[in-house]
């Protein structure tokens, strides 16, 4: 059975390939970004969500790491919002509640140390 347009001039074929070409570029990109913005969309979704139900908390603060301060969660602030934990006694500040629980375990003649300088350097 032949087929039911049978183009057998070349320029014809050509034409048809230049005017198609743009509309088949066109419809992928559309289908690409429509897809980006799909998964956007939903991690905005499941993010506001979150935010919204309260999900998702800060860890309680420990003392300060520093002085054995009481620490504050939102002790400083940005002009664009950005806010982090500070310590109310000696100002001790860092990025994230994470970051101000974290802890390096000294040994007991590090802590002597650290507590006595002047004897080290005796």
């Amino acid at each position: 059975m032949p087929p039911i347009i049978h183009i057998q001039t070349a320029w014809i074929r050509q034409t048809l390939m230049i005017l198609l070409t743009p509309v088949l570029f066109l419809l992928i990109l559309c289908m690409r970004i429509g897809k980006g913005a799909m998964s956007g969309l939903s991690e905005f979704s499941q993010l506001f969500s979150a935010v919204w139900k309260g999900v998702e908390e800060e860890p309680p603060l420990l003392p300060c790491p520093f002085c054995g301060g009481k620490g504050q969660p939102h002790g400083w602030r940005t002009q664009s919002g950005a806010t982090g934990p500070s310590c109310e006694d000696c100002g001790a500040t860092t990025w994230a509640a994470e970051t101000w629980n974290t802890r390096i375990v000294l040994t007991e003649e590090q802590m002597k140390a650290v507590q006595n300088p002047d004897r080290d350097s005796e």
